[in-house]
């Protein structure tokens, strides 16, 4: 079963208005990115419908949650950013978002039950960590208000590394948060130059010495293939940056320029974009 949460309770129809998703179960690591881009929901779902749903599996008072929870907060976009995202410098925004935020898991859990365990936590975005420590904080604590998380509860969030701080980390760690994901997508200044972005390595290093230090248990990372100036040759100098962080997992995927969906990705030239042919050449590289 899942359950998703809108920001309109007469309509599922715009995908911006998720704000966190719950399922029965666990979920796959890669199946969160569904929940980040390419998530829609069906027009054709009232309210009522979508409280049925609750209420049917609220039947299920002994059975584990996962949840996902949606930040869409960036201080700046990837060209190549295929999320539902909102380019904030406003915190009182990021404030009020979790007001309502609250809100939705009061309503939900009015249907679902409080308290029942969660099995898996995962913040996605946006960049969650761009939240400030008195907003991850807070947010933890509302989730805890609502849901029954314990050491057994798998938690997890994806971070931009040029936010994460030491003492942000040691924080997340606080918090209970065992799982850390860098999301990268390539390590090659070209490429990084080609979408809008810069992470060194050094700093992402740094990063990944740092969340193993504070103890998270797993450092992840992704490697995103079919973007812009990207070839055989960059991949595996972005490969050979990666083999000697050794993460703990490597998520591959590969990019698809939509620019009728997100519109700055109209900014990508597509003459710098890898043919076909050249996407399977970098595949090929990538699991050789």
């Amino acid at each position: 079963m899942n359950v998703s949460d809108s920001k309109n309770d007469n309509s599922f129809q715009n995908k911006q208005n998720a704000r966190m998703i719950i399922t029965s179960g666990g979920m796959e690591p890669d199946d969160r990115k569904l929940f980040d881009s390419g998530l829609t929901f069906d027009p054709a779902m009232t309210h009522n419908d979508y409280v049925l749903a609750l209420e049917d599996e609220k039947r299920n008072v002994n059975e584990s949650l996962s949840m996902y929870v949606h930040l869409p907060f960036c201080p700046s976009r990837c060209l190549t950013c295929d999320h539902q995202t909102s380019v904030s410098h406003d915190h009182k925004e990021i404030d009020r978002y979790l007001d309502t935020l609250e809100i939705e898991i009061q309503l939900v859990t009015d249907h679902l039950g409080r308290g029942r365990h969660l099995q898996q936590l995962h913040l996605g975005g946006g960049t969650p960590n761009y939240l400030s420590e008195v907003q991850l904080v807070r947010l933890v604590d509302m989730l805890d208000k609502y849901f029954s998380i314990d050491a057994q509860t798998e938690s997890s969030l994806d971070a931009n590394a040029q936010r994460a701080s030491m003492s942000q980390l040691s924080l997340l760690h606080g918090l209970g948060f065992r799982t850390l994901n860098i999301e990268l997508r390539d390590l090659d200044p070209t490429v990084q130059k080609a979408l809008g972005r810069h992470q060194s390595v050094s700093v992402v290093r740094d990063v990944f010495d740092n969340a193993r230090q504070v103890g998270f248990d797993t450092v992840s990372t992704d490697l995103v293939y079919g973007l812009p100036m990207q070839s055989v040759a960059s991949v595996q100098r972005t490969l050979d940056s990666l083999l000697e962080l050794n993460p703990d997992r490597i998520s591959c995927f590969t990019y698809s320029r939509r620019a009728n969906l997100f519109q700055h990705q109209r900014a990508i030239d597509a003459q710098q974009m890898p043919s076909v042919a050249d996407k399977v050449a970098i595949f090929s590289r990538i699991v050789d």
